[in-house]
């Protein structure tokens, strides 16, 4: 009978939509989280795209502290009815780690940026492992697919110099990717540049 009451999270989500593309973007995060409240209390799950809107939201909106805390919240907690399976995990890792390096450029912090691009690479390479999807898996792990795909995002900050240095710390998480965790090339990336791994705006 309550259920009956209950607010369409479907509808919730369109129209953050439009709010947001009306550049409304106080009430288009309001509807997000409405219909994440709603989606919460349910048995339908949603893909990490739908959660993965609301940081881009509030970056947006100018509220890039917050939004850098809901990746987090996301990489450490998860999202409603998120499969748990370890080899489907680091693909939900890859794609949230993917809006972060989107996240940063945005945010003027193209070198960063870098750093989880990498682990958003990473996080995939671990996910083909686990899956046994070797061709994709041997593609991925190739060192010339990572240096073209690491001097495109260095070409954003002007610093494709840096790209043998960088490719000397990826190559032992290259060489032992059953072992590796993307949070881990992340920072060790980081440290090579002598960047925090954390943004503040």
């Amino acid at each position: 009978m309550f259920g009956f009451f209950r607010k369409d999270p479907g509808k919730l989500l369109k129209s953050a939509t439009a709010h947001r593309e009306a550049g409304r973007l106080d009430k288009a995060i309001n509807d997000l989280i409405e219909a994440y409240r709603v989606i919460s209390k349910g048995d339908v799950g949603y893909p990490v795209e739908t959660y993965l809107r609301l940081p881009l939201f509030l970056q947006e909106a100018g509220r890039p502290n917050e939004a850098w805390i809901q990746f987090y919240s996301l990489l450490q907690q998860g999202f409603h009815l998120m499969p748990r399976d370890s080899c489907l995990t680091p693909m939900f890792h890859s794609a949230i780690y993917d809006k972060m390096r989107l996240f940063l450029q945005r945010q003027g912090a193209p070198l960063l940026a870098c750093c989880y691009g990498l682990g958003s690479r990473y996080a995939t390479a671990l996910g083909f492992y686990r899956q046994m999807r070797v061709d994709e898996l041997l593609a991925i792990l190739d060192v010339d697919s990572e240096r073209e795909m690491l001097t495109k995002m260095l070409k954003k900050a002007k610093a494709t110099e840096k790209a043998d240095a960088i490719l000397s710390v990826t190559a032992p998480f290259r060489k032992n990717i059953a072992t590796t965790e993307p949070i881990e090339v992340i920072y060790a990336v980081c440290n090579s540049l002598q960047l925090s791994p954390e943004y503040k705006a």
